[in-house]
């Protein structure tokens, strides 16, 4: 086991929400359960056990939604609900009702504040058993209620959790401002326009669509990240593999600049090989963590994935992003190679030779969120996993190690010794003070398999794996010998 010294906390901030992640032991879930540590993570933990209103109760006469496979649940239905019309009728022409003294409208408006709307959401989306209720609620209104929390400290997030975890809501004072403005959030009167748009969302979330989906982006080590199908959700596992190859980068960085000092030129930059991109996350947070010291590339099988990366470069690092992160390669780990290994391959040597002409290879860690599941366990994913992410991303075949393979395979050429400056306009080459490395995260199972896969390899040593913080062996370092 490796004892790298790394934070068992990582926080992640955004205007919606604060994101702890602590340590949660004996997790049922071995796989890919989107939010499980995110539920767990909190500002302030929810009450999972808070009454469920009458309307919404399964012991109720009457449910709201007598459809258990929520196929006939509509938005309009929510809508409704939401307002409170289902059992009053009662509507109200201006949506300032806190201004109309009639007892009938005043009712309704009542309805309609933050807090009513908030717990009346949490109880609806229980009753029609969607993925974490009152996680998928808070973030969900807190993206409709954005301009409610102008101010970068108003986290929308956490202050919807603090409000859910309340009984009262009267009990605290979220929100003070100068002007009239400055009441309790949770009594703030919502405007049908908001509950249109949420009951929207809520309709796609009961169909247990993954919330980074409805919101159409999602916060990653402090980037924000736009996220749509089919490419993976970011995850809190990959943040702290991203935690994990930042210290050695540190390292790497600090190394270079040692052995720059009395040298004619500045030195070079750390150059990072991110296989399997995605939406971008772990070179876009890299690239952000040490914009003047590392120059990313990266590459996927997918053309969705390629596209959305390039957005995201683009939205977190600026216009110039390719200064920092390199337009990502279309192409399979075995295709990105100089190297062909059977007689077809060779017929196309020269054609691919020219593709990857200005890809120098030489870099100094390779990192990777592979796909990594085995095909046996695909069926043990909950539904907003296997039904909206792409299979392809997910499944690393019958043991999960498809692309692992062939990542291990690569290493020696990616990773070659001596480097060109950056700076040094005469072409000449240094061998790097430093050994290169590979960090990925793996299935629980793949730690041990990889060490047996590695025993009589000359060029990639098995260096140590890592558990996550539930405790589950989650990411492995190999190092790439000259």
């Amino acid at each position: 086991m490796c004892h790298c010294d790394v934070s068992k906390t990582i926080t992640t901030r955004t205007r919606t929400r604060t994101r702890t992640t602590t340590i949660i032991r004996n997790c049922n879930s071995v796989h890919y359960s989107c939010y499980r540590r995110q539920r767990n993570s909190l500002p302030l933990c929810f009450n999972t056990n808070r009454h469920v209103h009458s309307s919404c109760s399964s012991d109720s006469q009457s449910p709201v939604f007598k459809d258990k496979n929520n196929l006939a649940i509509t938005k309009e239905d929510i809508y409704n609900h939401l307002m409170g019309y289902h059992d009053d009728h009662q509507d109200d022409d201006d949506d300032d009702d806190s201004t109309n003294n009639n007892s009938s409208t005043n009712r309704t408006s009542k309805k309609r504040n933050v807090f009513s709307i908030l717990t009346t959401s949490v109880d609806l989306l229980k009753e029609c058993k969607a993925p974490e209720p009152e996680m998928s609620a808070c973030h969900l209104f807190s993206h409709v209620l954005l301009n409610l929390f102008p101010r970068w400290e108003d986290n929308g997030f956490a202050i919807l959790a603090k409000i859910l975890q309340e009984e009262e809501q009267d009990t605290a004072d979220w929100y003070n401002d100068d002007d009239d403005h400055g009441n309790h959030v949770g009594n703030t009167q919502v405007t049908r326009e908001q509950v249109d748009i949420y009951a929207s969302m809520l309709e796609r979330r009961i169909k247990k669509e993954p919330l980074q989906y409805i919101i159409g982006q999602w916060d990653f080590h402090n980037c924000v990240l736009k996220v749509r199908p089919p490419c993976l959700c970011p995850r809190p596992e990959t943040e702290e593999l991203v935690e994990y190859v930042a210290k050695d980068i540190r390292q790497m960085i600090e190394l270079l600049r040692i052995k720059s000092v009395g040298s004619s030129t500045c030195g070079r930059k750390v150059r990072i090989l991110d296989v399997g991109c995605g939406t971008g996350a772990i070179g876009i947070a890299l690239a952000n963590m040490f914009p003047k010291d590392v120059i990313v590339s990266s590459m996927d099988v997918s053309e969705d994935a390629v596209a959305l990366s390039v957005e995201n470069a683009k939205f977190v690092l600026g216009d110039d992003f390719t200064l920092q992160y390199h337009h990502p390669l279309l192409c399979s780990v075995r295709e990105y190679t100089r190297t062909h290994l059977n007689k077809e391959e060779e017929e196309e040597e020269e054609e691919e030779e020219d593709r990857f002409a200005n890809c120098l290879f030489e870099y100094d860690v390779v990192v990777s969120n592979p796909p990594y599941i085995p095909s046996h366990d695909m069926s043990t994913l909950t539904a907003d996993v296997v039904e909206y992410e792409d299979y392809g991303a997910l499944c690393g075949g019958q043991d999960g190690l498809d692309v692992v393979r062939d990542i291990v395979e690569r290493l020696p050429e990616w990773c070659k010794g001596n480097h060109h400056d950056d700076n040094d306009t005469k072409g000449q080459r240094t061998k790097r003070p430093f050994p290169a490395v590979c960090w990925m995260e793996v299935d629980t199972s793949h730690p041990r398999l990889i060490q047996s896969l590695l025993a009589n390899n000359k060029h990639v040593e098995y260096n140590c794996e890592i558990q996550d913080l539930s405790g589950m062996d989650r990411f492995v370092k190999l190092l790439v010998k000259d």
